[in-house]
């Protein structure tokens, strides 16, 4: 029996898995309305013949306010981010959305824009798609060639898809912060089928196939394949063949041999880190990890708490650690975690970990370097709505005490792409030290502090020790002048 499903994908997991609405949004304190802008984006729009292309849709979004949404043909919107009215969010000042047709001579025009970076995707069901970027400031004009249809079918055996706790999204290998691609899926028997609207022309893309945790709200990549770089103007045809390769069978344990269920082990080759596959522990603690190709991989073990806080992202770990194994295992054991001891959480009190980081500005600091000072350290990031809210009480705060030299901020960017940062910081002034670490897994700092949601803002007093977490935006002012007393 065959079932299809529609499943509308995101290049971004944070905008598949959205973020929770946060406390702010109650507020009656409105942003103004942005003033006009005369920033506008002209062009031409050439077929892959270099002729003009008539009749072509054309869709623009702003990269801090906007998303494209893509679901095959010339069913492409964008729709603003702004969906919840947050005070003191990032409110470009113009139209960061538009939607228009080229004429009879190819021609686009959009006017009033919001200054900033922009996506531009470009579509005609016969001549073919364009997906770029592009900086708008006074006056800009760009003339685009459309590519010839590009598709994808994606054919897996042996995999156990289930719709309500999985889900699927094509990655570039290069970050599209703000497309979101349209799977179409058909299950036959344990053969599950993918295939795109037209892809846009990009170097090469991953599959991942994302699995949720039931019992504590987590997902993980079940798979991620890398695709390779796709043929532009044809059907591209990938078969992934999860039943062949080598197998993982392992148990995870704590130190007293008792099993640990809902436990992440993710296997990740070390010719392609990016790639992962991995599996959940059961009841018994044991997992199975199929479609894995021979050689070293590391293994890894992850596994979260339930977030309690607002906002994007997962809990705390309570599990993560990892080690390096090679296919086909020498011992079965080597497949078996034993957990010593759950990960640690950050307390009141504590002595704040140490670090340092490289800004964005070039230069290195440390966090030792603060000490008599009181220090906020602010996890954020671009696409994190609620940070953005609260990225006016910061800025407040830092503006008013910085004649006094006893109060800084460090804010450490979950970013996945450092240039977002760059861009963000072009046309929202935040004169502190700026660190971009990376996602979270893979970000030293974050992994320091346990940080795997944003945003997350920690207070250290002047003796270097944890004073305060999780503070609210409108709460922060009178815990730092606590500390300054």
């Amino acid at each position: 029996m065959n079932r299809i499903h529609r499943l509308h994908l995101s290049t971004l997991v944070a905008l598949i898995a959205g973020c929770a609405q946060t406390q702010h949004s109650q507020s009656t304190n409105h942003a103004a309305s942005p003033a006009p802008s005369n920033n506008r984006l002209v062009g031409i729009i050439q077929g892959s013949d270099n002729r003009p292309a008539p009749g072509t849709i054309v869709v623009i979004a702003h990269d801090l306010d906007g998303t494209i949404y893509y679901s095959g043909g010339t069913a492409v919107e964008p729709v603003e981010r702004r969906a919840v009215d947050l005070p003191g969010a990032f409110v470009p000042k113009g139209t960061t959305v538009a939607r228009t047709i080229t004429n009879e001579k190819g021609e686009y025009r959009f006017e009033g824009l919001a200054e900033g970076c922009y996506s531009l995707v470009a579509v005609h069901p016969q001549h073919g798609s364009y997906l770029g970027f592009k900086m708008v400031g006074s006056n800009g004009e760009l003339t685009l060639r459309l590519n010839p249809i590009t598709t994808l079918e994606a054919k897996i055996d042996g995999l156990n898809f289930d719709p309500k706790w999985h889900y699927v999204n094509l990655e570039a290998d290069s970050p599209i912060m703000n497309l979101a691609l349209e799977l179409r899926m058909e299950q036959k028997d344990t053969t599950t089928i993918f295939t795109t609207s037209p892809v846009p022309d990009q170097h090469a893309w991953y599959l991942v196939v994302w699995g949720r945790n039931a019992s504590r709200s987590f997902t993980v990549p079940l798979m991620k394949k890398h695709l390779g770089e796709l043929k532009p103007g044809k059907l591209n045809k990938v078969a992934i063949d999860l039943a062949s390769g080598d197998a993982l069978d392992g148990r995870v344990t704590d130190k007293d041999g008792k099993p640990m269920p809902d436990v992440a082990v993710i296997a990740r080759p070390k010719s392609n880190p990016i790639e992962a596959c991995a599996a959940f522990t059961n009841a018994d603690g044991r997992y199975r990890i199929v479609g894995l190709a021979s050689g070293p991989h590391k293994l890894e073990a992850v596994r979260h708490q339930l977030r309690s806080e607002i906002g994007c992202g997962e809990g705390p770990y309570d599990v993560a650690t990892s080690k390096e194994i090679s296919l086909p295992l020498a011992s079965a054991s080597d497949a078996d975690f034993q957990i010593d001891a759950l990960v640690p959480q950050l307390k009141t009190g504590d002595m704040a970990p140490q670090f340092g980081g490289t800004t964005v500005d070039g230069p290195t600091i440390y966090l030792k370097d603060y000490h008599g000072k009181v220090v906020l350290l602010d996890f954020w990031a671009t696409w994190c709505r609620t940070c953005l809210a609260d990225l006016k009480y910061i800025a407040a705060l830092q503006k008013e005490l910085a004649p006094q030299n006893n109060f800084a901020v460090i804010s450490i960017s979950l970013d996945k792409d450092p240039h977002a940062v760059s861009r963000f910081l072009e046309r929202q002034k935040m004169p502190w030290p700026q660190i971009v670490g990376g996602p979270a897994d893979r970000n030293l700092i974050a992994r320091t502090y346990n940080v795997t949601s944003t945003p997350t803002t920690i207070l250290i007093d002047r003796n270097g020790k944890v004073a305060a977490q999780h503070i609210p935006g409108e709460s922060l002012r009178a815990e730092v002048m606590k500390l300054l007393k």
